[in-house]
């Protein structure tokens, strides 16, 4: 399928895609540019980037690199500009459709420096991980009286997997209040937060 689109039809002239910077991009990328020099490819970033990416570096390192970058790239996080420079060096674009979740600000104002609860924003693929985490740390569970739990909106039915007392899954901020708020490493809020200046800790796993 995907050769007789890029390939077989022969009438595209610009191609924009997402996961640019994964090996998937870098495919993508490659089947367009070997058959089909003049089309112009824009990528758009897809979440959290930083310099420590194993398949860019390995991609970086062959003859024919430019095979599998686009031309232009819209980076959605002011912080990401530096890496994509470094990493790419392309033409790079702020879009500005995808600004910094503003909603982010509404829980800061739930902190109280004497509560005795915290909050976890869990990311799409490492939810399950940090609740296993949570419940193994008994010291860290006995520092809280309640631990709120935002689930990614993709992954809902962790809810089910998990229950026990000191856990509390919500999908409001309304009636809580919290002292320390902790972040899926692999969550793109994590920008928002930079973005706002607000304070956060990562919520670590221990066997990573």
């Amino acid at each position: 399928p995907l050769k007789k689109i890029f390939i077989e039809k022969n009438f595209l002239k610009e191609f924009h895609y997402f996961l640019f910077e994964y090996n998937f991009g870098f495919f993508l990328a490659d089947l367009i540019k070997k058959n089909n020099d003049k089309v112009k490819l824009y990528g758009y970033q897809h979440g959290i980037f930083d310099n420590d990416n194993k398949w860019l570096d390995i991609i970086s390192k062959l003859r024919f690199k430019k095979n599998f970058f686009p031309d232009i790239i819209y980076y959605k996080f002011k912080s990401s500009k530096i890496a994509y420079s470094k990493k790419f060096g392309k033409k790079l674009i702020f879009n500005s459709k995808f600004p910094p979740d503003k909603q982010i600000n509404k829980v800061f104002n739930k902190i109280k420096k004497n509560s005795k609860n915290c909050l976890f924003y869990l990311g799409l693929h490492d939810g399950y991980e940090i609740l296993n985490e949570i419940l193994v740390q008994e010291k860290f569970m006995s520092k809280y009286d309640k631990i709120y739990i935002k689930l990614h909106p993709k992954k809902t039915v962790l809810q089910k997997s998990f229950k026990n007392e000191n856990l509390k899954f919500i999908k409001k901020f309304d009636n809580i209040n919290i002292k320390d708020i902790f972040v899926s490493p692999t969550s793109s809020l994590k920008y928002s937060f930079k973005e706002f200046k607000l304070p956060y800790k990562s919520a670590k796993v221990s066997y990573k």
